[in-house]
């Protein structure tokens, strides 16, 4: 029987039906803040996310550093109770090493929510990885990685239930030990690999292929951020290998010259071609390899901001999936069997 380490302990697959496959509970992405020039893009880029603010975020969400941080406690509980409604069992949180990790408020808010939580393990971009990481030899990161599966994350006995890796524009040397390594601590413990890609590049197709080469099969690769602009040969050939893919970023409709834009490319797709996208992959046989989520990393995204929050798929993106015809054995697929499906990597749950 297939399993999956939360901080709850260690859980059969089967005890679950509804699933996050790809949150965050914390976060600081500061690191892709844009810098103010004027005084008055100073005033706002220092002052706090406030409700009259909403429009100018939802166009561009990296000129308020504030936006970029989620660190309150109290908040991550309320926000995540919103799952209840929708009888969701189990929220993936894919903080890797680079990105908030506080172990203490993890537990305390894994001890006060209705979802079993899970941590994963391995490397973020390489922006965020000081020196020290830069200096890791591949053996010592699969050895990291393994350590947090087998043994527990930062001291503490919550094992890591999956492994999280990330590459930018780019596979910078760093992202690429880090992808070997996660090759090793997959082929070790069996857990299935995410990989966090640049939307605005085919790296992530580069970074599955090192994968595939290294001994991990397609379907035990989730490919994320694949929904924020659409280049359908490029899906298509990560689909074609095998590899899930997630559409995480439901909620975000961002509208900015790539020159305002900080790290991003150019604009975000909308939720409603989010969803016209997944019908023709499900037309054209994919549908098994999908995979929706929020990836709640911005503080605007938080209901009490006026965001849509953690329930944003089952609140509104089911309900947009039936206005555009969808059967109802497809939208079980994407939000119920697929995410466990790919936990589980084609064994028995």
């Amino acid at each position: 029987m297939k399993e999956i380490n939360t901080f709850r302990g260690t859980m059969p697959l089967s005890k679950y039906r509804k699933i996050c496959p790809h949150e965050h509970v914390f976060m600081d992405m500061t690191h892709e803040a844009i810098e103010p020039k004027t005084e008055e893009e100073k005033k706002l880029f220092y002052g706090e996310v406030r409700m009259d603010l909403l429009g100018v975020l939802r166009r561009n969400p990296y000129i308020v550093r504030d936006n970029l941080i989620l660190d309150n406690v109290s908040d991550a509980i309320s926000e995540l109770h919103y799952l209840d409604k929708h009888n969701v069992e189990l929220v993936l949180d894919l903080s890797a090493f680079g990105l908030v990790r506080d172990m203490d408020m993890l537990q305390y808010v894994s001890r006060h929510i209705k979802p079993d939580l899970v941590l994963a393990t391995g490397f973020f971009v390489h922006d965020v990885l000081g020196p020290e990481i830069e200096a890791m030899s591949v053996e010592e990161m699969a050895d990291f990685m393994i350590n947090e599966i087998e043994n527990g994350i930062a001291g503490t006995s919550v094992r890591a239930g999956v492994i999280k890796t990330a590459i930018s524009e780019v596979i910078y040397p760093v992202e690429r030990k880090a992808l070997l390594a996660a090759a090793i601590a997959h082929k070790k413990t069996g857990l299935p690999i995410y990989i966090h890609t640049y939307s605005w590049s085919w790296a992530g197709l580069e970074a599955l292929e090192l994968l595939m080469e290294n001994g991990v099969p397609g379907r035990s690769v989730c490919v994320c951020h694949t929904d924020v602009t659409f280049d359908y040969e490029y899906l298509t050939a990560l689909l074609s290998r095998g590899a899930y893919l997630t559409f995480d970023n439901f909620s975000k409709e961002f509208y900015f010259p790539p020159s305002d834009g900080a790290f991003a490319g150019g604009p975000f797709a909308t939720d409603v071609e989010r969803v016209r996208m997944l019908a023709k992959l499900i037309k054209d046989g994919y549908g098994k390899q999908l995979m929706l989520a929020v990836d709640l990393c911005l503080k605007a995204s938080l209901h009490k901001y006026g965001g849509w929050g953690y329930d944003h798929i089952f609140e509104n993106i089911v309900p947009m999936m039936q206005q555009e015809g969808f059967p109802e054995e497809d939208i079980t697929m994407l939000v119920e069997r697929n995410p466990v499906e790919f936990l589980a990597q084609g064994d028995e749950i």
